[in-house]
């Protein structure tokens, strides 16, 4: 009820006008559907093709042999490296980059020696990604966003990174090289996940927890770190609040125990 009201009350913003903006650049090479809307400063490189009525927001830069689907909104500054894939209605807020170089080094000859990352970025249809958010390319292969997943503002997505349909991820969420998600699994804000990990179908984690291991049952809830199931982890939080108290018992009965062997000596 609520997001109907809201839809119904929300101003509507302006509708960008189909058209290729004077002050920006696009190369030979490239192709722009005639309803589609491109801004200021905006560069679209050689190969690279924009789908009907997406609009391309002031000094967003597209690579070369970028795909871009239909209904797609990218806000100003958003820069989509060579190779990306876009599906329909994807959109992509201020200032977030995909298709960066993964973090990928070897220590040889007493320097870190950069690997290549020559594989690329998929985002599957409706996928929303908020503002600063990094999705980096593969290795090799693709690092993937499934279909109507949402990620938020300050989100980590590293390379070969595959993201299950209907996800959610949270502020600052960070996803280690090779993380396997599920289909709609929810991460809360500053998760972290470790290199490989996989979770199952419909895994819930809380806000500011570690995976250090697959979870492979489905629809679990998780806390803590290293996380664990939720209602063992409160437990623990419980006890641990417990420990002054438990601490003062126990002087208590050492002093008692103390007194009693003193008087059994006398």
């Amino acid at each position: 009820a609520m997001a109907d009201l809201l839809d119904r009350f929300a101003p509507e913003a302006p509708a960008p006008s189909p058209g290729i903006h004077p002050q920006a650049v696009v190369e030979p090479g490239a192709s722009v559907a005639p309803g589609a809307s491109v801004g200021p400063f905006a560069v679209i490189r050689a190969g690279a093709s924009i789908g009907e009525r997406t609009v391309v927001g002031a000094a967003v830069s597209i690579g070369r042999d970028v795909v871009i689907g239909a209904d797609c909104f990218l806000y100003d500054h958003v820069v989509i490296y060579d190779h990306c894939v876009l599906a329909d209605r994807v959109i992509i807020h201020a200032n977030s980059v995909i298709g960066a170089d993964g973090f990928g080094y070897i220590f040889r000859n007493g320097q870190h020696r950069k690997l290549r990352h020559i594989g690329t970025v998929v985002l599957e249809e409706d996928v929303e990604v908020g503002a600063c958010t990094t999705i980096d390319r593969a290795k090799v292969g693709e690092t993937r966003i499934g279909r109507g997943s949402k990620i938020d503002n300050h989100v980590q997505v590293a390379h070969n990174v595959q993201i299950g349909p209907l996800c959610i991820l949270a502020g600052q969420v960070g996803l280690s090289g090779s993380v396997r998600l599920g289909a709609g699994c929810a991460l809360g804000g500053q998760v972290g996940v470790s290199d490989g990990v996989r979770l199952a179908n419909g895994t819930r984690i809380a806000a500011q927890s570690g995976i250090m291991s697959d979870v492979d049952e489905p629809q679990q809830t998780l806390m803590g770190y290293p996380a664990q199931e939720f209602m063992t982890h409160k437990r623990e939080l419980a006890r641990i609040r417990r420990l002054p108290q438990l601490n003062d018992r126990v002087n208590a009965l050492e002093k008692k125990v103390a007194s009693l062997e003193g008087a059994k000596d006398h």
